[in-house]
């Protein structure tokens, strides 16, 4: 199906006039562009909710997400995000493009996704970058002077490295990337499972979702049952995972997934137990959302292919 947008750009409040040149610029190239200011008469008494979830998952062709310390933040933000990574998973091409306007992690966006630094390459850059990714000969962008809105570049000088202090990180931050971790999770085996059942005929799979907190999933191979298992919230305290349970009530586990500080951000730290297949295969013990989904993927990939 042929997206309505080429474009859908996901900011923080805060950023809006640098969303906006970017938008406004792209529009003059005849781009398509999702920026709500151009949708105002059609967003007017529409379900946001569903509305934006659609636009960001399926309606465009490339979604640009633009990084600050403002964007993990926000509730539409976060709606946009979720709904942009259930496209980026969904699909075989890159869709999230991230534009950096200063070093915030965002929960759940992947360190080793390639970016543009806003503060290197300014509006202009983020402009012809985009339309050399949909195809497009870059015109009348050449001809506008080039914008930076950092205001923490300093002209002729580059940009310098600033301190880099250790990020004190509250209870309440901790639990939410636990159980945003767990919406990755989730997310990740929900498709994962219809995606091997889709390109294995000799495979079915099963997936419930036992509440907010919960879920099991199953796997046969030819009829047999090669693996069922269970993955859930821990007490607000970390994400615990069964293999062979024998009721939902189960809370013995195969694995244990906490949250653990760095410098900066916060990561996931599985406990490497009960495993007998291979070692992961990152070579840090600290996950990310992504991460920790595909860690505990290959858990499950082990069972059926052994």
């Amino acid at each position: 199906m042929q997206s309505k947008y080429d474009i859908a750009i996901s900011f923080a409040g805060e950023d809006r006039t640098i969303a906006e040149q970017i938008a406004k610029s792209l529009d003059e190239e005849d781009v398509k562009v999702f920026f709500d200011e151009f949708e105002q008469a059609n967003l007017w008494g529409k379900d946001l909710y569903q509305y934006l979830t659609d636009t960001y998952s399926k309606k465009s062709e490339y979604c640009i997400i633009l990084i600050s310390e403002h964007y993990p933040n926000k509730n539409w933000t976060k709606l946009e995000l979720k709904a942009a990574q259930e496209r980026d998973f969904s699909q075989d091409k890159e869709y999230i493009l991230p534009v950096r306007i200063d070093d915030t992690q965002v929960p759940g966006l992947r360190n080793t996704i390639g970016y543009l630094d806003l503060n290197r390459v300014g509006v202009n850059g983020v402009v012809n970058a985009t339309l050399q990714k949909l195809g497009k000969e870059v015109t009348k962008t050449n001809q506008h002077q080039k914008t930076n809105p950092s205001k923490n570049n300093l002209s002729g000088f580059g940009n310098p490295r600033m301190p880099n202090f250790k990020k004190e990180f509250t209870d309440k931050d901790k639990e939410d990337f636990l159980h945003e971790g767990f919406e990755t999770i989730k997310s990740y085996f929900k498709q994962g499972l219809k995606s091997i059942e889709k390109n294995h005929s000799e495979i079915e799979t099963s997936f419930k979702e036992i509440h907010a907190l919960k879920f099991t999933g199953k796997v046969y191979l030819n009829g047999n049952q090669k693996i069922k298992f269970m993955i859930w919230v821990n007490n607000d305290q970390s994400i615990a995972y069964r293999e062979g349970y024998t009721s939902i009530e189960d809370s013995s586990t195969n694995e244990i997934i906490y949250v653990e500080a760095g410098k900066s951000k916060l990561l996931f730290k599985p406990m490497f137990i009960g495993f007998s297949g291979p070692i992961w295969k990152g070579d840090s013990p600290f996950l990310d959302q992504k991460e920790v989904s595909e860690f505990l993927w290959e858990r499950v990939m082990y069972k059926i292919e052994v």
